[in-house]
């Protein structure tokens, strides 16, 4: 393996939640939002491979939704749900 596959996939791994919800934001939209509908057919239009296309949808998503996240600054004083005693599980 080389250096640079080896950082891509420790990126990859580091919150493997978060890129399993972006992935399905992404597939959800690319089905039901009309314009990625459109962004997907000009793209595919274009010569992109579906590989290709899911990943800059991905990173268009990201940049989307970055700037409406919390920071952690304002989430310090809060308390985790499986931190709270009445966390029913």
């Amino acid at each position: 393996m080389t250096v640079g596959w080896l950082i891509m996939d420790a990126e990859r791994a580091r919150n493997r939640g978060a890129n399993s919800a972006l992935w399905r934001i992404a597939l959800v939209r690319r089905h039901c939002h009309q314009p990625t509908k459109d962004y997907v057919a000009r793209r595919a239009a274009e010569g992109g491979t579906n590989k290709e296309i899911l990943r800059c949808l991905k990173r268009y998503i990201v940049r989307e939704i970055y700037p409406r996240l919390p920071s952690p600054a304002s989430l310090a004083g809060r308390q985790r749900c499986e931190d709270r005693p009445d966390a029913a599980i």
